[in-house]
């Protein structure tokens, strides 16, 4: 039988709490973002006969780029083909609605089913990151306060731009600035409003030198880094930074997906045995 897509509804949400409740070992973050999602628009429902059993949701970040995320099937309709027919569904409606030059998405370099898919649908991989997780309880060491005194919320976004232009960090990224997981253009006006929200912290003296963004991602109780890049030993200190935060704010991670080898390996240095290496892809077509 064919699936029917229809936008989700506010007075759907607890048909959709009941769904994800056996997803993911139920951490499914879907629930927490569920009005948001609703508010903002792209969130669909897959319908078998009256019942939802499978979910999609995309969101215009960029004037050419559509974000995908939060696809799901019923637990119980899994193995069955929906989740294929829900997404042909669903780029066929996206493709009858939108403007668009690109589709991005990521997942997991361990969901094999979703690669494949998402490979048998024509996307292919955009970037590759190292994602990196640190769980404040694991700490095996307390951060280093050295040159902290030296670390300062940044004011000029002319001076972030030029240094973040110019760093081997935004090349890794493919001038992507990575909130948890959705992917964004590193543009002038992205970084004036980081700037302006107080999310940016840098290190230098006369000059700024390296720098680094910290987002509270609120579904968790997590803290995280969707850029960084300077000298070896500054960055050392702005991931120090980040623990420092983790631990007086109480959050439970401090988290980083990044493409540079240099910058998974201080993070794994500084955080010891606590940092889970895995890896995210960005697929894109």
């Amino acid at each position: 039988m064919s699936l029917r897509l229809e936008k989700v509804k506010r007075s759907d949400k607890r048909e959709v709490e009941k769904l994800c409740e056996g997803i993911w070992d139920g951490n499914d973050y879907l629930s927490k973002v569920f009005d948001a999602w609703v508010n903002d628009g792209g969130f669909y429902k897959g319908m078998l006969n009256d019942k939802i059993i499978a979910l999609d949701k995309y969101t215009k970040i960029e004037d050419n780029v559509i974000w995908l995320e939060g696809l799901r099937v019923h637990p119980e309709y899994q193995g069955q083909g929906y989740g294929k027919e829900m997404v042909e569904k669903f780029l066929q409606l996206i493709e009858d609605n939108e403007y668009y030059t690109n589709l991005r998405f990521m997942t997991s370099s361990g969901n094999e089913k979703t690669i494949k898919m998402a490979e048998d649908f024509g996307f292919e991989k955009h970037l590759e990151l190292y994602s990196l997780i640190i769980s404040r309880n694991e700490l095996k060491r307390k951060p280093e306060a050295t040159f902290q005194s030296n670390i300062h919320t940044q004011q000029s976004v002319t001076d972030v731009f030029s240094l973040i232009k110019n760093s081997k960090e935004y090349h890794d990224n493919r001038g992507l600035f990575i909130k948890n997981w959705t992917a964004y253009k590193i543009t002038k006006d992205l970084l004036k409003k980081e700037v302006k929200d107080g999310n940016c912290i840098g290190i230098g003296g006369e000059r700024l030198e390296s720098v680094v963004f910290f987002y509270d991602y609120e579904p968790y109780n997590l803290l995280n880094i969707p850029f960084i890049a300077g000298r070896k030993w500054m960055v050392k200190n702005l991931i120090d930074h980040g623990l420092e935060r983790i631990i007086r704010e109480k959050k439970d991670y401090l988290s980083i997906k990044t493409g540079s080898e240099k910058i998974k390996k201080i993070v794994q240095k500084q955080s010891l045995e606590s940092t889970k290496n895995k890896k995210a892809l960005i697929f894109q077509k």
